[in-house]
């Protein structure tokens, strides 16, 4: 079961990414295909070493999320749980144990866990928009 107190530390950080999402997704530019699509919604975390991984689930694609690490899925075998947050809504979160890191040189290191947030957007016109992000702790013992 995944505590509040590991998840919450990411609430902030994952609804910046799921505004910048909504706004990538809803800009109405003229995208070359799923790899410039993608290079767009992941833009902002990239380079974040503290996220191990992240997808953009559309309704109009099921089954073909974006992917910030190329043809990765989300786990199927995870126990979501509902947390509610006073400042930023409700989440699906999830724990995990030996995640995958992403940061260069760590080769196929393993973080002792990670959580998953997840939520979908609903915006007033459009789709219905799945995003989830994998979080490590951000500093060693954060766990």
């Amino acid at each position: 079961m995944v505590s509040a107190s590991l998840a919450r530390p990411h609430l902030p950080a994952f609804v910046r990414f799921e505004r910048w999402v909504h706004r990538a997704l809803t800009a109405g530019l003229d995208f070359d295909g799923r790899g410039s699509l993608s290079e767009a919604v992941f833009a902002p975390i990239r380079r974040d070493w503290t996220v191990a991984g992240a997808w953009v689930e559309a309704a109009r694609h099921p089954g073909r999320p974006l992917a910030l690490v190329d043809n990765s899925r989300p786990p199927q075998s995870l126990r979501w749980r509902r947390l509610k947050d006073p400042g930023g809504g409700e989440f699906e979160v999830a724990r995990m144990q030996g995640c995958p890191t992403r940061e260069p040189g760590s080769g196929r290191a393993l973080a002792p866990e990670c959580v998953f947030v997840s939520r979908v957007l609903r915006p007033s016109q459009g789709e219905q928009t799945r995003v989830t992000v994998v979080f490590l702790p951000e500093h060693p013992g954060d766990s």
